[in-house]
């Protein structure tokens, strides 16, 4: 009985020293920010027809889902301060 009680105190003990890591906030993970070809246009003040050209030539980084375009915000910033081609 004793060598029982002796267990439950050094686990008891034992938890009480880990150290627990908080848990990460919602905002914490990064999400990309997807963009429609309409949102894009509205954003860089060009229009859709335009928009889709470019991602069909490559100029513009962009994926294709099905039949429509999509557009990373982040890839794009970056595509219009570095001046890349993609």
């Amino acid at each position: 009985m004793t060598l029982y009680v002796l267990s439950i105190i050094h686990n008891y003990r034992n938890l009480n020293n880990c150290q627990i890591k908080p848990r990460k906030r919602y905002e914490e993970f990064a999400m990309p920010q997807i963009m429609t070809t309409k949102e894009l246009a509205k954003y860089l003040k060009l229009h859709e027809i335009t928009i889709c050209k470019y991602a069909a030539e490559g100029k513009i980084p962009a994926i294709r889902i099905g039949r429509v375009w999509r557009f990373d915000k982040e890839a794009i910033d970056k595509w219009i301060s570095g001046g890349q081609k993609k």
